[in-house]
């Protein structure tokens, strides 16, 4: 078992549920940061009970406790985005904020 957590932004999503997979069968640590906006918590669901596994709800715009979930973590997985190109061509607005401006 290893003694780091890794942070998964996105956690919930195909991508991000994906990794949090794998990462637990390795023994890792893992804590999931996901506003479910786009992720789903049945992309999850077969790993929830693990007990290496944090799930906490936040949005990285507007962040409430981004500071100490960071602090404990050794390494991030950044993959929380909005996923829906198509508003990009209506709305950029929306795509930059949420994938780019927002990065820690």
């Amino acid at each position: 078992m290893n003694d780091y957590v890794s942070l998964i932004t996105g956690g919930a999503g195909f991508m991000g549920s994906h990794l949090t997979e794998r990462l637990l069968k390795k023994g890792y640590k893992v804590s999931i940061l996901d506003i479910f906006s786009s992720g789903n918590l049945e992309n999850i669901k077969p790993f929830i009970d693990n007990s290496s596994l944090t799930l906490i709800k936040e949005d990285l715009k507007k962040p409430s406790k981004l500071n100490q979930i960071v602090g404990e973590c050794k390494i991030i997985f950044h993959l929380a985005a909005n996923p829906e190109v198509k508003v990009g061509e209506t709305n950029p607005q929306v795509h930059f904020e949420e994938n780019i401006l927002n990065n820690f």
